[in-house]
């Protein structure tokens, strides 16, 4: 009996390891195909027989690259980054091909974004023209009390008007220089939420790769699955 447990296990491997044979063949077979579609401008049809044959071989490397140029020639760049790296990833231990760096740099170059010193300048300088604004405001209204009395302001009539000029036009340069600082707050989140945006990419994960093993002893058999994720 335990003979014929053993058999049929080894039949099953036996068919499970020519089947995954099949599946990287077709595999390859349709990385051939991609680069023939790569080399006369279907790019399109270059990723679709790439996401075939990650279908049928998850650790297929050569479905990254090829996917990754074909991606850039569609305008692409973050996906096109991604599957690089995911390539370079796999290829761990390999000598590295220096047509995916140089791709992958001038990728990243064409998504880098550069950084705007607007914001930093309108927070700064809306933040000083505030600070100062309200300093001249509340310098002019404190001259005015300094001249009141029991109420009523002792001083000239052209010395009011004057540094009740000078208080609005203080608080005019505060709201201005308020309005300023808010801008560039509100600006220079956006300009970091659009970096993150355009910088972070996403590769993607190592698939997982499961083979069946078994093994048998004198005292019985035991069956498993082993791989990499």
């Amino acid at each position: 009996m335990r003979l014929v447990l053993c058999g049929f296990l080894a039949v099953l491997l036996m068919a499970g390891a020519a089947r995954a044979g099949e599946l990287q063949d077709e595999a390859r077979r349709q990385v051939e195909l991609a680069k023939e579609d790569f080399a006369n401008g279907i790019f399109d049809r270059s990723v679709s027989a790439c996401d075939s044959a990650l279908r049928l071989d998850p650790a297929q490397r050569e479905a990254f690259k090829v996917k990754g140029f074909a991606l850039e020639q569609l305008g692409r760049e973050k996906e096109a980054l991604a599957m690089l790296r995911a390539y370079q990833s796999l290829s761990t231990g390999i000598a590295p091909e220096p047509a995916v760096g140089e791709a992958i740099a001038r990728l990243e170059q064409k998504l880098e974004v550069r950084v705007s010193p607007v914001p930093t300048i309108l927070l700064v300088g809306g933040g000083v023209l505030a600070a100062g604004g309200a300093a001249t405001a509340v310098s002019a209204w404190a001259r005015i009390e300094r001249e009141k009395a029991h109420g009523y302001y002792w001083g000239s009539f052209s010395q009011y008007d004057n540094q009740r000029a000078t208080h609005i036009t203080g608080l005019v340069i505060t709201g201005a220089g308020a309005g300023l600082a808010v801008t560039g707050l509100v600006t220079g989140l956006l300009q970091a939420a659009r970096i993150k945006k355009t910088t972070q990419v996403d590769t993607p994960a190592r698939a997982a790769q499961v083979l069946p093993w078994m093994g048998a002893g004198p005292d019985g058999a035991a069956v498993g699955v082993v791989g990499r994720w």
